[in-house]
């Protein structure tokens, strides 16, 4: 196993997932608009492209689904990290 595909490929997936997780706590409200926005970039044509760039002639490698334990990881600190930094509340408009 390759460990900087590897870590390359979580370090995306971290990267995503606080994107997204920043997205959603930031939404007023969950809207089906909201949901179909944060899929999209989970499964977007910039991520397909990376990983068709890094894979070999065989297909993927193995070291990219190392991007799905990264998005998870990133999504659940950047909600712990907003709920700490800014309180669990927002101000009302």
């Amino acid at each position: 196993m390759d460990l900087i595909v590897a870590s390359g490929s979580a370090g995306l997936g971290f990267v995503i997932g606080a994107l997204i997780g920043f997205y959603i706590d930031e939404a007023d409200k969950l809207t089906l608009r909201v949901i179909s926005g944060a899929i999209s970039v989970i499964a977007g044509a910039g991520v397909i492209a990376i990983f068709r760039l890094l894979s070999s002639e065989h297909g993927i490698t193995r070291e990219n689904w190392f991007y799905g334990i990264g998005l998870p990881a990133g999504f659940i600190l950047a909600l712990i990290y907003n709920q700490i930094s800014f309180g669990p509340y927002k101000d009302s408009k």
